[in-house]
């Protein structure tokens, strides 16, 4: 579902810049399956669980920001922009 962000980016859905969303998606990509798929043992751990729920987290309080776009409340831009410090 993220590689649709690329999508959308590139279609202008979205104020993300392409590359932007290229990147964070293959960075993504690749920690999920070329690291995360390569070692099974890191699989079951619990930072694994943490760089997962950090990852839906931001996508939890970025979305919404995406979908109120002029009308998005204050506290939910800055908590947008503030949560992405420690998530990431």
């Amino acid at each position: 579902a993220s590689v649709l962000e690329v999508f959308h980016a590139g279609l202008k859905l979205t104020r993300s810049p392409m590359s932007a969303a290229l990147m964070q998606w293959a960075g993504r990509t690749h920690v999920l399956i070329a690291v995360t798929h390569a070692i099974p043992q890191l699989q079951t751990t619990t930072a694994a669980g943490i760089l997962i729920v950090a990852w839906a987290l931001t996508e939890v309080i970025r979305y919404p920001s995406y979908a109120l776009s002029q009308s998005c409340p204050g506290w939910l831009n800055w908590l947008r922009y503030t949560m992405f410090i420690p998530l990431y």
